[in-house]
Protein backbone atom coordinates (compact mmCIF):
# COMPACT_ATOMS: atom_id res chain seq x y z
CA UNK A 1 0.00 0.00 0.00
CA UNK A 2 1.39 3.41 -0.96
CA UNK A 3 1.63 6.12 1.62
CA UNK A 4 1.80 9.82 0.78
CA UNK A 5 -0.13 12.04 -1.59
CA UNK A 6 -1.29 10.79 -4.99
CA UNK A 7 -3.87 13.29 -6.14
CA UNK A 8 -3.28 13.13 -9.86
CA UNK A 9 -1.39 16.42 -10.21
CA UNK A 10 1.05 14.89 -12.68
CA UNK A 11 0.90 12.59 -15.69
CA UNK A 12 3.12 9.66 -16.59
CA UNK A 13 4.71 11.34 -19.62
CA UNK A 14 5.89 14.25 -17.52
CA UNK A 15 7.10 11.88 -14.84
CA UNK A 16 9.40 9.96 -17.15
CA UNK A 17 10.68 13.11 -18.81
CA UNK A 18 11.69 14.69 -15.53
CA UNK A 19 12.99 11.88 -13.36
CA UNK A 20 14.34 8.39 -13.88
CA UNK A 21 16.60 6.20 -11.85
CA UNK A 22 20.00 4.87 -12.84
CA UNK A 23 20.42 7.05 -15.94
CA UNK A 24 24.09 7.54 -16.80
CA UNK A 25 23.70 11.03 -18.26
CA UNK A 26 26.40 12.73 -16.21
CA UNK A 27 28.45 14.54 -18.84
CA UNK A 28 30.94 15.93 -16.37
CA UNK A 29 34.46 15.14 -17.50
CA UNK A 30 37.27 14.80 -14.99
CA UNK A 31 40.31 16.62 -16.31
CA UNK A 32 42.72 16.90 -13.40
CA UNK A 33 43.22 15.06 -10.14
CA UNK A 34 45.46 15.88 -7.21
CA UNK A 35 46.23 14.27 -3.88
CA UNK A 36 46.53 16.53 -0.89
CA UNK A 37 47.26 14.32 2.10
CA UNK A 38 48.70 17.13 4.16
CA UNK A 39 45.35 18.82 4.66
CA UNK A 40 43.69 17.56 7.83
CA UNK A 41 39.96 17.57 8.24
CA UNK A 42 37.55 16.66 11.02
CA UNK A 43 33.84 17.29 11.40
CA UNK A 44 34.42 20.00 13.99
CA UNK A 45 37.40 21.61 12.26
CA UNK A 46 37.37 24.94 10.46
CA UNK A 47 37.83 24.75 6.68
CA UNK A 48 39.29 27.81 4.99
CA UNK A 49 39.67 28.51 1.28
CA UNK A 50 41.07 31.77 -0.04
CA UNK A 51 39.94 32.81 -3.51
CA UNK A 52 41.82 35.43 -5.51
CA UNK A 53 39.33 36.81 -8.01
CA UNK A 54 40.09 39.90 -10.10
CA UNK A 55 42.57 41.08 -7.51
CA UNK A 56 40.31 40.53 -4.50
CA UNK A 57 40.50 37.95 -1.75
CA UNK A 58 37.51 35.78 -0.84
CA UNK A 59 37.88 33.91 2.46
CA UNK A 60 35.36 31.16 3.16
CA UNK A 61 35.11 29.32 6.43
CA UNK A 62 32.59 27.48 8.50
CA UNK A 63 30.85 29.01 11.50
CA UNK A 64 28.06 28.17 13.85
CA UNK A 65 24.76 29.54 12.55
CA UNK A 66 21.45 30.25 14.28
CA UNK A 67 18.81 27.58 14.71
CA UNK A 68 16.23 26.92 12.02
CA UNK A 69 12.76 28.44 11.83
CA UNK A 70 9.94 25.89 11.86
CA UNK A 71 7.53 25.72 8.89
CA UNK A 72 5.11 23.43 7.12
CA UNK A 73 6.98 20.37 5.89
CA UNK A 74 5.66 20.52 2.30
CA UNK A 75 5.82 24.27 1.68
CA UNK A 76 8.72 25.54 -0.47
CA UNK A 77 11.10 28.17 0.85
CA UNK A 78 10.87 31.92 0.37
CA UNK A 79 12.82 35.17 0.53
CA UNK A 80 13.94 35.57 4.14
CA UNK A 81 17.09 36.36 6.08
CA UNK A 82 18.49 37.99 9.22
CA UNK A 83 21.02 40.80 9.58
CA UNK A 84 23.51 40.25 12.41
CA UNK A 85 25.74 43.10 13.58
CA UNK A 86 29.22 42.75 15.05
CA UNK A 87 27.70 43.75 18.40
CA UNK A 88 25.33 40.80 18.33
CA UNK A 89 22.18 42.67 17.32
CA UNK A 90 19.81 40.63 15.13
CA UNK A 91 17.29 42.11 12.72
CA UNK A 92 14.71 40.12 10.79
CA UNK A 93 14.69 41.23 7.15
CA UNK A 94 10.90 40.91 6.92
CA UNK A 95 10.32 44.64 6.48
CA UNK A 96 11.79 47.34 4.26
CA UNK A 97 14.09 49.88 5.89
CA UNK A 98 17.04 52.20 5.38
CA UNK A 99 19.55 53.02 8.08
CA UNK A 100 22.84 54.90 8.22
CA UNK A 101 25.82 53.35 9.98
CA UNK A 102 28.44 55.11 12.10
CA UNK A 103 31.08 54.38 9.47
CA UNK A 104 29.13 56.42 6.91
CA UNK A 105 27.58 53.51 5.03
CA UNK A 106 23.87 53.05 4.36
CA UNK A 107 22.03 49.74 4.63
CA UNK A 108 18.68 49.42 2.84
CA UNK A 109 16.39 46.41 2.63
CA UNK A 110 13.73 45.80 -0.04
CA UNK A 111 11.35 43.01 0.99
CA UNK A 112 9.51 43.10 -2.35
CA UNK A 113 12.66 42.09 -4.23
CA UNK A 114 14.30 40.18 -1.38
CA UNK A 115 17.46 42.29 -1.65
CA UNK A 116 19.57 44.02 0.99
CA UNK A 117 22.01 46.70 -0.22
CA UNK A 118 25.13 48.05 1.47
CA UNK A 119 26.23 51.42 0.09
CA UNK A 120 29.26 53.54 0.87
CA UNK A 121 28.03 57.14 0.57
CA UNK A 122 31.18 58.88 1.81
CA UNK A 123 34.68 57.69 2.70
CA UNK A 124 34.55 55.81 6.00
CA UNK A 125 34.93 58.20 8.92
CA UNK A 126 35.48 55.49 11.51
CA UNK A 127 36.52 51.86 11.61
CA UNK A 128 34.54 49.91 9.02
CA UNK A 129 31.83 47.77 10.59
CA UNK A 130 31.39 44.06 9.92
CA UNK A 131 27.96 42.78 8.93
CA UNK A 132 26.56 39.27 8.67
CA UNK A 133 23.55 38.14 6.66
CA UNK A 134 22.19 34.75 7.66
CA UNK A 135 19.62 32.83 5.61
CA UNK A 136 17.82 30.06 7.54
CA UNK A 137 16.54 26.80 6.11
CA UNK A 138 13.71 27.28 3.61
CA UNK A 139 15.06 30.70 2.66
CA UNK A 140 17.23 32.57 0.15
CA UNK A 141 18.26 36.21 -0.23
CA UNK A 142 20.21 38.58 -2.48
CA UNK A 143 22.90 40.98 -1.31
CA UNK A 144 24.43 43.94 -3.11
CA UNK A 145 27.76 44.78 -1.52
CA UNK A 146 29.26 48.27 -1.39
CA UNK A 147 31.33 47.71 -4.54
CA UNK A 148 28.22 46.70 -6.50
CA UNK A 149 28.87 42.95 -6.34
CA UNK A 150 25.67 40.90 -6.38
CA UNK A 151 25.68 37.82 -4.16
CA UNK A 152 22.93 35.20 -3.91
CA UNK A 153 22.85 33.43 -0.56
CA UNK A 154 21.26 29.99 -0.44
CA UNK A 155 19.34 28.27 2.37
CA UNK A 156 21.14 27.72 5.69
CA UNK A 157 24.01 29.98 4.63
CA UNK A 158 25.81 32.88 6.24
CA UNK A 159 28.05 35.62 4.81
CA UNK A 160 30.17 38.01 6.91
CA UNK A 161 31.71 41.08 5.22
CA UNK A 162 32.63 44.75 5.82
CA UNK A 163 30.07 47.42 4.96
CA UNK A 164 32.82 49.14 2.93
CA UNK A 165 35.80 47.59 1.15
CA UNK A 166 39.28 49.10 1.35
CA UNK A 167 41.32 49.01 -1.86
CA UNK A 168 41.12 45.96 -4.11
CA UNK A 169 40.67 43.40 -1.31
CA UNK A 170 37.32 41.66 -1.01
CA UNK A 171 37.53 39.66 2.20
CA UNK A 172 34.37 37.81 3.21
CA UNK A 173 33.56 34.72 5.29
CA UNK A 174 31.07 32.10 4.13
CA UNK A 175 29.23 29.15 5.59
CA UNK A 176 26.93 27.35 3.16
CA UNK A 177 26.41 28.21 -0.52
CA UNK A 178 26.73 31.47 -2.40
CA UNK A 179 26.60 32.39 -6.05
CA UNK A 180 27.74 35.48 -7.94
CA UNK A 181 27.63 36.48 -11.58
CA UNK A 182 30.68 34.36 -12.40
CA UNK A 183 31.06 31.67 -9.76
CA UNK A 184 29.34 29.39 -7.26
CA UNK A 185 30.76 28.25 -3.92
CA UNK A 186 29.34 25.36 -1.89
CA UNK A 187 30.93 25.03 1.57
CA UNK A 188 28.28 23.55 3.83
CA UNK A 189 29.71 22.13 7.04
CA UNK A 190 27.52 19.02 6.72
CA UNK A 191 28.85 18.19 3.25
CA UNK A 192 31.82 15.86 2.82
CA UNK A 193 33.24 18.19 0.17
CA UNK A 194 33.76 21.84 -0.77
CA UNK A 195 32.94 22.91 -4.32
CA UNK A 196 34.08 25.92 -6.35
CA UNK A 197 32.56 26.30 -9.83
CA UNK A 198 33.59 29.02 -12.27
CA UNK A 199 31.14 30.29 -14.89
CA UNK A 200 33.31 32.97 -16.50
CA UNK A 201 36.55 34.87 -15.91
CA UNK A 202 39.41 33.27 -13.99
CA UNK A 203 40.04 32.33 -10.40
CA UNK A 204 42.97 31.12 -8.32
CA UNK A 205 42.38 28.98 -5.25
CA UNK A 206 44.75 28.59 -2.31
CA UNK A 207 44.12 25.80 0.18
CA UNK A 208 45.00 25.79 3.90
CA UNK A 209 48.56 24.73 4.77
CA UNK A 210 49.33 24.50 1.07
CA UNK A 211 51.60 26.92 -0.82
CA UNK A 212 50.39 25.77 -4.23
CA UNK A 213 47.50 27.58 -5.88
CA UNK A 214 45.07 26.06 -8.37
CA UNK A 215 43.90 27.98 -11.43
CA UNK A 216 40.29 27.42 -12.37
CA UNK A 217 39.01 28.18 -15.85
CA UNK A 218 35.43 28.79 -17.07
CA UNK A 219 33.10 25.77 -17.03
CA UNK A 220 35.30 23.94 -14.53
CA UNK A 221 34.69 22.79 -10.97
CA UNK A 222 37.19 22.22 -8.18
CA UNK A 223 36.14 19.78 -5.47
CA UNK A 224 37.97 19.18 -2.21
CA UNK A 225 36.98 15.89 -0.57
CA UNK A 226 37.23 16.41 3.19
CA UNK A 227 37.41 12.68 3.92
CA UNK A 228 40.10 11.59 1.44
CA UNK A 229 41.90 14.96 1.18
CA UNK A 230 41.66 14.56 -2.58
CA UNK A 231 41.39 17.53 -4.94
CA UNK A 232 39.84 17.14 -8.37
CA UNK A 233 39.27 19.60 -11.21
CA UNK A 234 36.77 18.69 -13.89
CA UNK A 235 34.84 20.25 -16.74
CA UNK A 236 31.15 20.62 -15.90
CA UNK A 237 27.85 22.08 -17.01
CA UNK A 238 27.79 25.16 -14.77
CA UNK A 239 24.01 25.55 -15.13
CA UNK A 240 23.59 22.57 -12.82
CA UNK A 241 25.52 24.32 -10.05
CA UNK A 242 23.79 27.69 -10.44
CA UNK A 243 20.25 26.44 -11.13
CA UNK A 244 19.10 27.27 -7.58
CA UNK A 245 19.53 30.99 -8.30
CA UNK A 246 17.14 30.66 -11.24
CA UNK A 247 14.53 28.86 -9.11
CA UNK A 248 15.29 25.32 -10.26
CA UNK A 249 16.63 22.02 -9.04
CA UNK A 250 18.71 20.17 -11.63
CA UNK A 251 20.08 16.70 -10.88
CA UNK A 252 22.34 14.69 -13.16
CA UNK A 253 22.99 11.05 -12.23
CA UNK A 254 23.23 11.98 -8.55
CA UNK A 255 22.66 9.69 -5.55
CA UNK A 256 19.43 10.30 -3.70
CA UNK A 257 21.41 11.25 -0.59
CA UNK A 258 22.89 14.28 -2.39
CA UNK A 259 19.54 15.22 -3.89
CA UNK A 260 17.73 15.16 -0.56
CA UNK A 261 20.52 17.15 1.09
CA UNK A 262 19.45 20.05 -1.17
CA UNK A 263 15.74 19.43 -0.66
CA UNK A 264 16.14 19.31 3.14
CA UNK A 265 17.55 22.85 3.20
CA UNK A 266 14.90 24.35 0.94
CA UNK A 267 11.84 22.66 2.46
CA UNK A 268 13.21 22.38 6.02
CA UNK A 269 12.66 18.74 6.98
CA UNK A 270 14.69 15.73 8.06
CA UNK A 271 15.07 12.56 6.00
CA UNK A 272 15.28 8.95 7.15
CA UNK A 273 16.15 6.08 4.79
CA UNK A 274 14.40 3.01 6.18
CA UNK A 275 16.39 0.91 3.72
CA UNK A 276 20.05 2.09 3.38
CA UNK A 277 20.30 1.21 -0.32
CA UNK A 278 17.74 3.89 -1.15
CA UNK A 279 20.26 6.65 -0.37
CA UNK A 280 22.62 5.40 -3.09
CA UNK A 281 20.07 5.18 -5.92
CA UNK A 282 20.91 7.62 -8.72
CA UNK A 283 18.53 9.95 -10.50
CA UNK A 284 18.46 12.50 -13.29
CA UNK A 285 15.77 15.15 -13.44
CA UNK A 286 14.72 18.73 -12.79
CA UNK A 287 11.99 20.58 -10.95
CA UNK A 288 10.90 24.10 -10.07
CA UNK A 289 11.73 25.16 -6.52
CA UNK A 290 8.25 26.68 -6.19
CA UNK A 291 6.67 23.20 -6.30
CA UNK A 292 5.47 21.76 -2.98
CA UNK A 293 7.60 18.92 -1.66
CA UNK A 294 4.86 16.30 -1.90
CA UNK A 295 4.73 16.88 -5.67
CA UNK A 296 8.37 15.77 -5.95
CA UNK A 297 7.82 12.87 -3.58
CA UNK A 298 4.85 11.72 -5.65
CA UNK A 299 7.03 11.72 -8.76
CA UNK A 300 9.61 9.59 -6.99
CA UNK A 301 6.94 7.22 -5.76
CA UNK A 302 5.37 6.91 -9.22
CA UNK A 303 8.49 5.75 -11.09
CA UNK A 304 10.21 3.61 -8.43
CA UNK A 305 9.37 1.13 -5.71
CA UNK A 306 10.22 3.79 -3.12
CA UNK A 307 7.39 5.04 -0.87
CA UNK A 308 7.26 7.85 1.66
CA UNK A 309 5.44 8.82 4.81
CA UNK A 310 5.67 11.77 7.17
CA UNK A 311 6.39 11.62 10.88
CA UNK A 312 6.16 15.15 12.23
CA UNK A 313 8.95 17.12 10.59
CA UNK A 314 10.56 13.98 9.21
CA UNK A 315 10.05 12.18 5.91
CA UNK A 316 10.71 8.45 5.84
CA UNK A 317 11.63 6.71 2.58
CA UNK A 318 11.08 2.97 2.47
CA UNK A 319 10.35 -0.02 0.25
CA UNK A 320 7.43 -2.36 0.78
Amino acid sequence: MKEGNSDGRFDKNEVFRNISDSLCLNAEKRTTKYSNRRIQYAVSSVAIIAFILTGGYFLFHQQRIPEKVEKNIFDPGSKKAHLLSAKGDKRDLSESFEMKQKDGSVISNDIQQGVITFQETVPAKKAVEQQTVYVPKAGEYELILSDGTKVFLNSESQLTFPTCFDGDSRLVELTGEVSGTSFNINAYKTNSYIDATLVEGSIRIRLPNKDETFSLHPNHNLRLDKLSDEISIRQVNTEIYTAWVRGEFIFRNQPLKEIFAQLERWYDFKIIYRHPEIAGMRFTGSAEKSRPLDYLLDLLQAVTDIHYKTEGGTIVLYKE
